[in-house]
């Protein structure tokens, strides 16, 4: 016990020998000022790489790289940088992970060396990369740390966008066109040379993964290749095209197989025990399914895994069989992959799935407002995929129950508004009494030119989707129905025929359009308008100058047609919405091909996207905060907000107003039919007076979720370019004031007064405490409070009494501030009036 205990001391001084030397050594690094002592600090490095921990060598490196300023590495030799950095300080490093992981995050702290030491860092990644992944992928020592060794790994795309002042989302992209509308401060060089760092870095990633899975698979480290893949899988900029490319070459090797086998069979609660982790790695599963080339593929990588896994298991058969494929993959559906998984792993789960989905589509089919039309789409075919792949025992033993569930929701199904998913849902049906033998089955009658029914047919067949031959055999596109221009037949100008019904002002309005149209406005002939909002999207998405393909009336006419499509709340409407506001560069704010119309229509756009999904308010504002939103769509999204409010408060029409009176119509009088002057008018007997319209106001339930994304803006000092601009601020706060006014009559009122009191009280005393425009919109958005309950006083006096004499001193403390005659007139005058509203709130007048 007394050798043990002495060992034990023996040891410990040793320790806190080697950590003073340690520090001492660190200190004389961040002290040397000439390249002679740096030089000699390198030439010890040896001998503290025998002593020292992971957390010591990130700060050696840390240091070391601090050090590349021009000052003193600015004439180094090409030789002698290699010597020094690449071959001392990192391939002769004990923890090449951590030397790896402190490269990389000092591209973010390039504040000293700027430019320079980011292009030294940059040039000593491109060297050391392979040689450092390499012997952190085969060391089993480096298994504590690695989820976050993968995460600084998966950030490197965004911390060198971020150095060049751009963004993660011009990852790979002709980056050129993106400069001109959103960036115009910023050089497409700059980004051209962020596109080409990216792109080395990840090749060279990619060629050290493929080759550690193929040559070094005994002495892979898979708990850090796996991080590493799953990081990736959710990386937002270019991850998931990275791990395809990973897979594209992983899945043509049987010795990488083999690896991907042993990651999806390794025990994934304690690889995995953190929730980022698990969503990470269904991310990563989703992407495998989408690659794998068959189900017999899946099933060598999966084995029985994931079939014995509680979570897993309905992740994989419930949402990734549903997962849409690209039309232009030429794999099969990810629903037909794992259907021929399952039916050779496990024919009995098998059977289990077709009737998770049968019941699916029959939830749906209850309440198809809630569904798309597109995930209507992918779900039948779900249906049908399963249903192939049951055996002939399998089918007859649920046929009895498959028909207490199917057969109901024909008549439903008939009676669908839309044609596209009736006829959908019921060639599905169709297909389905087919497989199952079903007596005396139903029989429908399709309208053959509906473009979804033939691309559901197509897939059905697993054919292309032809557009010019059903494939039954029939021409249906012989007679162009889309194509074809209905012509008038000439109206007697003598004669007009007048029809006081429904319909008069759809035909009026028919006739104007027809008689003096816009010509911007009918630039796209309808042929060049999509029916659907899937193909608005698809169109806008896939839109390019550069690409022939899209033509301009295409465009223009897919952009025309979605305010009228979102005013019917067509099918896809949601989507749309999604789309539009998660994704940075949504379709709808760049302007690929220029008409004079584009701003009002982007800008109807929104509002209605905003209105009838007010759960994307928050999306806008988190645009908003972003460093990488341009000012012109900061400015473009706070209006949409305010004019989506000011629309759900007039009731969801232009320019509403309560109590708007409509030209009264007389009653009829015995004679139904007179004429006079060349003109035979009708009116119907049965007609009433119009009453005065009013309006609900629709803005008040939802008045949250348009006030509490703006207050989030809290910190103004945390967004940087974005706070410092005052014309910013100012703007937010006359958007508070105008959500207000709309709120004035929402359940939640005193909840929103009271944050936007605390919100207001932090902007003038952090945000621009003294500048003239920032003080005279705070005051408008003090206005409009003080008027939300006007001219009733008691709710502000009982519930915000603090608040208001606090207000009222800063209105007085800024008045003290100028003399008579300097401040501006019209903050004067704001400030006057702002003081006799509260006066008159508190009764001190």
């Amino acid at each position: 016990m007394i050798v043990q205990n002495g060992l034990l001391h023996n040891n410990h001084n040793s320790t806190s020998a080697a950590h003073c030397q340690f520090d001492l050594f660190l200190d004389t690094i961040k002290s040397a000022n000439n390249r002679t002592e740096l030089l000699v600090l390198f030439y010890k490095l040896p001998e503290f790489f025998s002593i020292v921990d992971p957390s010591q060598v990130y700060l050696l490196t840390q240091t070391f790289l601090q050090k590349l300023t021009p000052p003193v590495f600015g004439y180094i030799t090409e030789a002698d940088f290699d010597a020094l950095f690449s071959d001392a300080l990192f391939l002769h490093s004990p923890c090449p992970a951590t030397s790896l992981w402190a490269l990389i995050c000092s591209l973010s702290q390039c504040d000293g060396g700027g430019a320079f030491q980011f292009s030294k860092c940059v040039a000593l990644l491109t060297k050391v990369q392979r040689e450092l992944l390499r012997k952190a992928l085969t060391n089993a020592q480096n298994s504590e740390d690695g989820f976050q060794f993968a995460f600084v790994l998966s950030s490197f795309t965004s911390r060198v966008y971020n150095f060049f002042g751009g963004h993660e989302s011009f990852h790979r992209r002709n980056l050129s066109q993106f400069c001109e509308f959103s960036f115009p401060s910023l050089s497409s060089d700059a980004f051209d040379r962020a596109a080409a760092i990216v792109a080395t870095f990840e090749d060279n990633l990619l060629a050290v993964l493929v080759e550690v899975a193929e040559k070094e698979f005994s002495a892979l480290n898979m708990a850090l290749f796996t991080h590493i893949l799953t990081e990736y899988s959710t990386a937002s900029a270019g991850g998931e095209e990275f791990i395809r490319r990973f897979f594209a070459a992983a899945l043509s090797n049987p010795t990488t197989v083999s690896v991907l086998h042993q990651i999806f069979a390794q025990k994934r609660d304690e690889c995995f025990h953190r929730a980022e982790s698990r969503r990470n790695w269904e991310a990563m599963l989703r992407i495998v399914v989408t690659m794998a080339p068959n189900g017999q593929c899946l099933q060598c990588l999966f084995g029985d895994s994931l079939l014995s896994d509680a979570h897993f298991r309905p992740f994989l058969i419930e949402r990734v069989s549903l997962v849409p494929s690209s039309s232009a993959d030429c794999r099969p559906r990810n629903s037909e992959k794992i259907a021929d998984f399952l039916a050779l792993s496990a024919p009995a789960l098998s059977l289990t799935a077709f009737l998770s989905h049968v019941q699916l589509f029959v939830d749906r089919s209850k309440v198809v407002e809630m569904a798309s039309l597109h995930s209507h789409f992918v779900q039948s075919l779900a249906v049908v995929d399963f249903a192939r792949r049951l055996n002939y025992e399998q089918r007859c033993s649920v046929r009895d129950q498959l028909m207490f569930s199917l057969v109901p929701i024909v008549p439903q199904m008939v009676e669908i508004a839309d044609c596209s998913r009736r006829q959908i849902g019921m060639l599905m049906c169709e297909v389905l009494f087919s497989l199952f033998d079903f007596p005396s089955p139903p029989q429908f009658d399709y309208a053959e030119t509906d473009p979804m029914l033939r691309e559901f047919r197509a897939a059905l067949q697993n054919q292309p989707n032809q557009n010019s031959t059903e494939l039954n055999g029939k021409d249906v596109l012989q007679e162009k129905p889309f194509e074809r221009q209905t012509k008038r037949s000439p109206i007697d100008a003598r004669v007009a025929i007048l029809l006081d019904s429904d319909d008069d002002e759809e035909t009026e309005k028919g006739q104007t359009a027809e008689n003096g149209c816009d010509y911007d406005e009918e630039a796209a002939s309808p042929s060049d308008r999509p029916a659907y909002l899937c193909d608005c999207l698809e169109i806008l998405l896939q839109s390019n100058p550069n690409d022939q393909s899209i033509k301009m009336c295409h465009w223009v006419g897919a952009f025309r047609t979605i305010p009228e499509m979102l005013r019917k709340r067509s099918i896809g409407w949601n989507t749309l919405g999604e789309g539009s506001f998660n994704v940075k560069e949504g379709p709808l704010i760049n302007c690929f091909f220029f008409f004079f119309t584009f701003k009002e229509i982007r800008v109807e756009i929104l509002k209605l996207l905003l209105a009838q999904s007010p759960e994307l308010v928050s999306n806008a504002f988190r645009m908003i905060s972003s460093r990488c939103c341009p000012m012109s769509r900061r400015f473009l999204l706070l209006s949409s907000v305010v004019n989506a409010a000011k629309f759900l408060t007039n009731g969801g029409e232009e320019g509403a107003k309560t109590g708007e009176n409509t030209p009264k119509i007389e009653q009829s009088t015995n004679n139904t039919n007179q004429i006079g002057e060349g003109k035979v008018i009708r009116r119907s007997t049965t007609l009433q007076k119009r009453d005065s319209k009013t309006h609900e106001n629709g803005f008040a339930r939802v008045a949250p979720q348009f006030v509490f994304p703006l207050l989030h803006f809290y910190n103004f000092d945390s967004f940087c370019d974005v706070a410092q601009s005052n014309v910013f601020l100012g703007k937010l706060a006359l958007t508070l004031g105008e959500l207000v006014a709309c709120a004035a009559h929402s359940p939640s009122i005193l909840s929103i007064l009271s944050s936007s009191f605390a919100w207001l009280s932090v902007l003038r005393r952090f945000g621009a405490p003294r500048h003239p425009f920032v003080r005279h919109c705070s005051i408008c958005a003090y206005l409009a409070i003080c008027d939300t309950f006007w001219p009733s006083t008691e709710v502000l006096r009982e519930h915000f009494t603090d608040e208001l004499r606090d207000c009222r001193e800063w209105l007085g403390e800024m008045a003290s501030e100028f003399a008579l005659g300097e401040m501006d007139e019209t903050i004067r005058q704001s400030i006057g009036l702002l003081s006799v509203k509260i006066d008159n709130i508190l009764r001190l007048i």
